[in-house]
């Protein structure tokens, strides 16, 4: 099938969508098509086992219609970043890897630039001598390379930090200068987009996400009638015991439910305060951020 063929890899699988522009520059959805992946081939949005996710793969571009070469893979996770750069003048662009590693810049404590893989999504320094700069670990891009061998597959680029980014630069207004921080709930690992106006500034995806109240559920579940709760039970107790977890309690409340809705509450919590640590760690003290957008399953 003839078209533009998109890949993104999540804990839910493997994910493709093939589309195609018409005539009039609207986008046309062609096909989509899913693909499971073993429990822990990814952890925390890192490939741990390439081979299981490369069968994944093929069988999600086979059952899409789509071909095995001219993709795009949307990929992130903790140890992928984009950050913005400054102080970096005229720097010419085929020497800016080697300037920015010289200075030693930090841009994420777990991905060290000195050994990062670098890119450039502007590699032209603006009028502020600002570049944007997405870097990743080594390790993550051997886990992708050992996963494009195995199944076979020749990707046309694979963008480090795409779902947020994307979503990003399509939730911005032109002309706007409102500092936005889009939040991308997963179920292992979440993805924090912070962007002022149609700028990106930085991405961070941290190693937490909707699972951590999943497994508060499973662990509740089990201490109030000593029987193995299984993930789909768990899911499908959370959806409804969070569904308005404002609700006030009463003496009638019965009792699992009021354990339930507190173990819920302490796992909310702790992911809440990793969110909030990563935005202000990401805007400045004099600049903070206006609005904070939820996206992904585990925000709803």
């Amino acid at each position: 099938m003839r078209g533009n063929v998109g890949v993104a890899i999540g804990s839910g699988g493997v994910r493709v969508a093939v589309t195609r522009t018409l005539r009039n520059g609207t986008v046309e959805v062609r096909a989509l098509a899913p693909a499971p992946i073993p429990e822990g081939a990814l952890k925390a949005g890192l490939i741990t086992d390439p081979a299981a996710v490369a069968v994944a793969l093929r069988a999600a571009l086979a059952a899409a219609g789509a071909g095995r070469s001219g993709c795009v893979l949307a990929y992130h996770s903790g140890r992928t970043v984009a950050s913005v750069i400054g102080k970096l003048g005229s720097v010419p662009p085929k020497y800016l890897y080697e300037y920015v590693r010289g200075p030693g810049y930090q841009i994420s404590p777990r991905v060290p630039m000195e050994t990062a893989v670098l890119a450039a999504a502007n590699p032209t320094p603006n009028a502020a001598g600002e570049v944007t700069i997405a870097a990743a670990a080594p390790d993550e891009i051997d886990a992708l390379r050992k996963m494009f061998a195995a199944a076979k597959v020749m990707p046309r680029a694979v963008d480090l930090t795409g779902a947020a980014i994307v979503r990003a630069a399509a939730l911005a207004i032109p002309g706007d200068t409102t500092r936005v921080a889009l939040v991308d709930i997963g179920a292992t690992s979440t993805t924090i987009a912070l962007r002022c106006g149609t700028a990106l500034v930085a991405v961070r995806t941290l190693d937490v996400g909707a699972g951590i109240l999943t497994q508060a559920v499973v662990a509740a579940a089990g201490k109030i009638d000593g029987e193995d709760t299984s993930r789909e039970q768990a899911e499908s107790t959370k959806a409804i015991t969070s569904v308005n977890p404002g609700l006030p309690e009463s003496e009638f409340t019965p009792a699992p439910d009021r354990a339930l809705r507190a173990a819920l509450c302490d796992s909310a919590d702790v992911l809440i305060t990793q969110i909030a640590s990563a935005i202000d760690a990401l805007s400045p003290a004099l600049t903070p951020v206006d609005h904070v957008v939820l996206l992904g399953g585990g925000s709803l």
